[in-house]
């Protein structure tokens, strides 16, 4: 049977029965109203979202790591410089010498520059050990201020604890000599043990 056979014999009611089944086949089998590209977009976005967050989260990391980085590298550059101002090789007898060379110097009279066996017990430190020595010295005050300014100028830590600067004798105001002081006082400096037994 030709197709034109076929359209004379369709009657307007096979015609609307006919339309009714190829509307309903197109509506549930191939109409889309756009909900799965909805849903696909609304799928999108969500991962959009998500991948958003994931990226916020690992820039905060790298942000923290590198802030940790820059703070460990400031910290290790501080611990080597301090390190430097607290020698290893250092002995109890290199640091009076170093005392008595800069007292004499200045000009002082070196009256006792010794141990400091009174320090008592100390708390304990792995990685350092402190060293202290009662010195006593005569000179004039700009002698006395120049050996002090002389340790400061050491590349190394020295801690003045104690001291005194006095006059023995009367002070006279009609005195036109320049008086002699008399400086007493503790002078502490550290050296670096890393861990070793003390020596």
């Amino acid at each position: 049977m030709k197709i034109g056979e076929m359209f004379a014999r369709l009657t307007m009611m096979r015609a609307l029965i006919l339309g009714a089944f190829v509307a309903s086949l197109y509506y549930f089998f191939i109409f889309d109203a756009g909900t799965s590209q909805q849903s696909a977009i609304a799928a999108a976005k969500a991962d959009i979202v998500n991948q958003q967050k994931q990226l916020t989260q690992i820039n905060q990391k790298l942000d923290r790591a590198l802030e940790y980085q820059r703070s460990t590298a400031e910290m290790g550059e501080a611990l080597n410089k301090l390190l430097a101002y607290i020698p290893e090789n250092f002995r109890l007898q290199d640091f009076m010498k170093t005392v008595s060379e800069e007292a004499k110097m200045a000009g002082l009279n070196i009256i006792r520059v010794a141990e400091n066996r009174s320090m008592g017990t100390q708390a304990k430190r792995t990685d350092f050990e402190e060293l202290s020595v009662n010195v006593e010295l005569q000179g004039t005050f700009a002698q006395q201020m120049t050996f002090l300014s002389n340790l400061t100028k050491q590349k190394q830590i020295f801690i003045l604890q104690k001291f005194t600067l006095d006059r023995e004798g009367n002070v006279n105001s009609n005195d036109v000599e320049i008086p002699i002081l008399n400086f007493r006082g503790e002078i502490h400096a550290y050296r670096y043990i890393g861990g070793k037994s003390k020596s």
